[in-house]
């Protein structure tokens, strides 16, 4: 109910002068819109922010089950998922650097046996 009359109010205003000023970038309008009708608009608001905040594509994720799929591969098949979660942020974080650089803190680190 309180988003049909945020639709209608939002039908009857023109918005002139936010739409010229923003051109063609919906955020900067929003950002608009909220500075002047924050309290009028709530809902949609709720809404815009939710919507832009979702992905446009599946790339991100499809690019993450490929470096998963490099990494587990048939020789790896036992990897535990905090082992795999944590060569997977490795990737991430290195890719493309030719070199990385480890900590002799690090290495004392994981020289030291686990306790169980």
């Amino acid at each position: 109910m309180f988003l049909m009359k945020e639709l209608d109010y939002f039908e009857t205003c023109s918005f002139a002068w936010e739409k010229s000023v923003a051109k063609s970038s919906a955020l900067y309008f929003w950002n608009l819109i909220e500075n002047s009708f924050c309290s009028d608009v709530f809902y949609l608001r709720q809404i815009f922010r939710a919507s832009h905040s979702l992905p446009t594509s599946s790339a991100g994720i499809e690019s993450s089950f490929s470096r998963m799929k490099l990494i587990k591969n048939n020789s790896r098949t036992s990897l535990k998922e905090e082992t795999l979660q944590s060569l997977l942020l490795i990737f991430q974080e290195f890719e493309g650097k030719e070199e990385i650089l480890i900590s002799e803190k690090l290495l004392k680190a994981c020289k030291k046996p686990k306790k169980l």
